[in-house]
């Protein structure tokens, strides 16, 4: 089977369209050119392996796709666990509040809310805060593989050194 080696998995609003545009750079590494969540395992599993596999180029030793929702969606670890037990992770967090707050920001500018005030905001969408508690959802993934597995950064270290090497 031809599947992913690695993926991106989180967490929203935290600079995983800047990891995917990373990665899509690199020459070595295969993801997917036309679309940067596939969303197979939180989304789109009811398709099956082989739709999901059709996504990556078996030439490649290393394959990868970037979808921020898996690390928030309670399902998908024990999904990845089926599929990609051997599997290494990427994971950028970021200070919650200004990821609640970025996430505000990037509803309002696609019209998905009119809420004029973060904290009305915040009341009508009690997830926006809860994505921001990363203990809960790393401690999902930890539960199904091993710590090795996974590398966190910090949104902030990397924007303030993006040319840092993923060491």
């Amino acid at each position: 089977m031809t599947l992913p080696t690695f993926l991106g998995i989180g967490a929203q609003r935290c600079g995983t369209t800047w990891l995917y545009e990373v990665l899509k750079s690199h020459p070595e590494i295969d993801v997917p050119r036309n679309v940067k969540e596939i969303h197979f395992f939180d989304q789109h599993y009811d398709k099956g392996i082989d739709w999901y596999e059709s996504f990556f180029d078996d030439s490649y030793e290393v394959r990868g796709e970037v979808t921020p929702m898996y690390l928030y969606d309670e399902n998908v670890p024990t999904r990845v666990k089926k599929y990609l037990p051997e599997a290494k992770f990427v994971i950028i967090l970021r200070d919650p509040a200004e990821r609640a707050y970025s996430q505000y920001k990037n509803a309002y500018l696609h019209g998905e809310t009119r809420k004029d005030d973060f904290e009305e905001y915040l009341d009508a969408n009690p997830d926006c805060f809860q994505r921001g508690l990363y203990v809960n959802q790393l401690r999902r993934w930890f539960k199904q593989f091993n710590r090795n597995q996974f590398k966190v950064f910090i949104f902030e270290n990397l924007m303030e050194n993006p040319s840092a090497k993923f060491t």
